[in-house]
């Protein structure tokens, strides 16, 4: 197991979605090498996947309030930057 796997607890603090998480940053130790993600993301290793290289994406933080956020279109929404919908609704976002 990589010293960059954290094992630690993401909860989205809209909708209380709560879930353990193996990485968070751009570039995790899962996927193949030639993918970096322009967000510091949340992630999970996907238990499926073959040779253990791949997983699935939970969420990030906002980059305006810097709450943590899912992926759900009801939580969040991507755009240059993660935005919470809260944020993205009162027009508070950065970007």
């Amino acid at each position: 197991m990589s010293s960059d796997v954290q094992n630690e607890f993401f909860h989205c603090t809209l909708c209380d979605f709560k879930i353990r998480y193996d990485y968070k940053g751009n570039n995790p130790p899962f996927f193949k090498k030639e993918i970096k993600f322009l967000e510091s993301v949340y992630c999970i290793r996907d238990p499926f996947a073959d040779d253990n290289l791949g997983g699935i994406i939970l969420g990030g933080d906002c980059s305006t309030c810097g709450k943590s956020v899912c992926v759900s279109q009801n939580c969040s929404m991507y755009n240059l930057k993660r935005c919470c919908l809260y944020c993205a609704k009162v027009g508070n976002h950065s970007y």
